[in-house]
């Protein structure tokens, strides 16, 4: 019973040294993924496909006080589509590349943006990430989601006010049969804004899309829950220890 209450007190020592909350930059900006368990229809293509078939999608936002965007996060899946049977199917991930741009719009008729700052990073570089997320019921087919991140080349400096629109594609091989599509959010003016290769020109869609926006020089965001119990483990080992040595 004693190497058993020596070996849990050693375990909690060395996980409240060795461990550290797991951390990101603060949130200054999200609106939040709207699927759920169950059957999901809100999603808009953003990938880079040929001529014909090129899906840029943005989205707008207003920041509530100044902030240098440092990371991005979102959510999205992969689909096979059947043009001929106009029917969809699970796709499988091939991005290559990401970009993530920011932009701002002129007052002028029409849809004119200025780049502001943009990211071009491998799909399989240190500062991107995917996780499969789950499945959900789309137009009747079962496909996984995911949920993505990115850490920008450079940091953004964005206005508070100012009125910025997100950009992210997905660019895989050319001849490509997955479309790469961006899941629907909550909390903006209730409308994205797609260009369309084919008909060369910028399309109001209905719907936000889902993302987040990170800043190192903003508070961080509060720790996992897992790294919180390590840290409680390890307090909990350390007392443990100390109760072992003090004289009865």
């Amino acid at each position: 019973m004693r190497t058993w209450v020596k070996a849990v007190s050693v375990l909690g020592v060395l996980a409240f040294v060795g461990s550290s909350p797991v951390v990101r930059g603060g949130v200054v900006y999200q609106q939040p993924s709207q699927v759920g368990s169950g059957s999901f229809s809100g999603l808009t293509s953003s990938r880079l496909g040929d001529t014909s078939d090129t899906f840029f999608t943005r989205d707008d936002f207003q920041l509530a006080a100044d902030a240098t965007i440092t990371s991005v996060a979102w959510q999205g899946t992969y689909l096979q589509y059947d043009s001929v049977h106009d029917t969809v199917a699970n796709g499988s991930p091939d991005t290559l590349f990401w970009n993530v741009s920011i932009y701002t719009r002129d007052n002028t008729p029409g849809f004119h943006f200025s780049l502001v700052g943009q990211s071009l990073v491998g799909a399989n570089d240190p500062g991107a990430s995917r996780t499969l997320a789950g499945t959900t019921d789309f137009l009747g087919a079962t496909v996984d989601y995911y949920d993505f991140s990115l850490q920008l080349e450079a940091g953004v400096a964005l206005s508070a006010g100012q009125t910025y629109y997100l950009a992210v594609y997905s660019i895989s091989s050319i001849d490509s049969s997955n479309l790469w599509s961006w899941f629907s959010g909550s909390g903006g003016n209730g409308e994205s804004y797609q260009f369309v290769s084919s008909e060369n020109q910028t399309q109001v869609r209905g719907g936000d899309r889902t993302f987040t926006l990170y800043s190192d020089s903003a508070a961080p965001a509060v720790p996992e829950p897992s790294s919180l119990l390590l840290a409680a483990l390890g307090a909990a080992g350390v007392a443990g220890l100390a109760n072992r040595r003090r004289p009865r």
